[in-house]
């Protein structure tokens, strides 16, 4: 991997003769920018992956040692050396104190700053290497729960694999679905995808961590659609308002409207019918016209009684349309619908209450009305075509 290192000095004449004369290649940096004042040092750090400063202390635009402290402010894992003409204690002090790994003093030669910086450029291999490992764990964790969430692999090797991972078989995992459900432009949207699931995926870990929840995995499983995986979960109080604070966080975030379905949290051997259970409830909720809804959060715990009921009612609602049609065939349109209407009128509101009820109160009367008016609508081009 390749490492940089950033020159800071007033004295334009020093910054140049450093970048010619010294053996860079030699100690393992591979590319070299120069500044000579804080600002134009800040401007670089801030656009340029940097990993190694040798900066001056005394400088007229500011001093090398705030410099420093605004790199520890803006959190940048930059390994420093100091180059200074003075042998002053306290800024000795001080450099330490901002985890400056050299102090060196002026005048020194290429063969000493070399042996210094070697020792930073040591420091900066071995985290990178540890940040590799890092990496590529975390990838492995991720192409576990890819594997069954995308992949759909069989449950029991699946599982068998897992628990090699998961020492603890009561552990308890959470699943989530995140659906993207209006977005102002397709175009934008599908342009813009890798940019718009790095925010998802930062707000989602920030959002959840933030709130003492372990992110385990987010696994991009098509372009309108994530699965996120909690680890340790324990049911609390408040979740469900949590999932809508949440949500309300990505649509900040990310010019979309978007559905979250929350599973109970379940070990290992249940997840596979953990998720099985919220692909069914995003199916009906689509196809039943959910999907529309202000205020989209579905709980899988309570909800397939009141599924049960709803699809109850709708039967009698789809029935009393058919005999309608029946009668309109030979009698006055306008009155027929009248008359329609007046018979699915208590339908309707049954099936409105049950759309409340199925949300758990996240789904208001105004919202529920509007999914049946859409069934009305439909009763309306019947007998507009019969």
């Amino acid at each position: 991997m390749a490492i940089t290192i950033l020159i800071v000095d007033d004295d334009k004449l020093l910054v140049d003769k450093l970048e010619e004369t010294v053996n860079w290649s030699k100690i393992g940096i591979d590319m070299v920018f120069t500044a000579n004042n804080i600002r134009q040092a800040q401007k670089l750090l801030e656009e340029y992956p940097i990993e190694m400063l040798l900066c001056d202390i005394d400088m007229p635009q500011g001093n090398g040692l705030e410099l420093l402290e605004w790199i520890r402010y803006k959190k940048l894992d930059i390994e420093c050396a100091f180059l200074s003409s003075y042998a002053n204690f306290a800024y000795a002090q001080m450099a330490l104190k901002l985890s400056s790994r050299e102090y060196l003093l002026k005048p020194i030669s290429n063969t000493d700053l070399e042996i210094a910086l070697l020792r930073l450029v040591e420091i900066v291999k071995e985290k990178q290497q540890k940040t590799k490992a890092q990496e590529n764990t975390e990838q492995k964790e991720k192409k576990l729960w890819e594997d069954l969430l995308i992949q759909c692999m069989q449950e029991e090797y699946w599982i068998e694999q897992a628990k090699k991972k998961y020492d603890d078989p009561e552990e308890k995992f959470c699943l989530i679905q995140l659906r993207v459900l209006e977005i102002p432009s397709k175009e934008y949207y599908k342009k813009e995808i890798s940019l718009e699931n790095f925010v998802i995926e930062n707000v989602t870990t920030e959002f959840f961590e933030t709130r003492g929840r372990r992110v385990e995995a987010i696994v991009h499983a098509s372009d309108l659609e994530w699965a996120i995986v909690l680890r340790n979960v324990i049911r609390n109080a408040g979740d469900e308002e949590k999932l809508e604070e949440w949500r309300k966080c990505l649509s900040g975030a990310v010019p979309a409207r978007f559905c979250t379905y929350m599973g109970k949290p379940v070990t290992l051997e249940e997840i596979p019918k953990s998720r099985d259970k919220l692909e069914e409830i995003e199916k009906y909720a689509a196809e039943n016209g959910f999907i529309l809804l202000k205020s989209s959060i579905m709980n899988i715990c309570d909800i397939k009684p009141a599924l049960e009921k709803l699809e109850t009612l709708e039967v009698a609602a789809d029935a009393t349309e058919e005999e309608m049609m029946n009668d309109v065939m030979n009698d006055d349109k306008e009155k027929a619908f009248d008359e329609a209407y007046k018979k699915q009128y208590e339908c309707f509101m049954n099936i409105s209450c049950a759309l409340v009820e199925l949300s758990g109160g996240k789904i208001t009367i105004a919202d529920a009305r509007a999914i049946v008016n859409g069934k009305r609508e439909r009763l309306k081009e019947i007998f507009k075509t019969a």
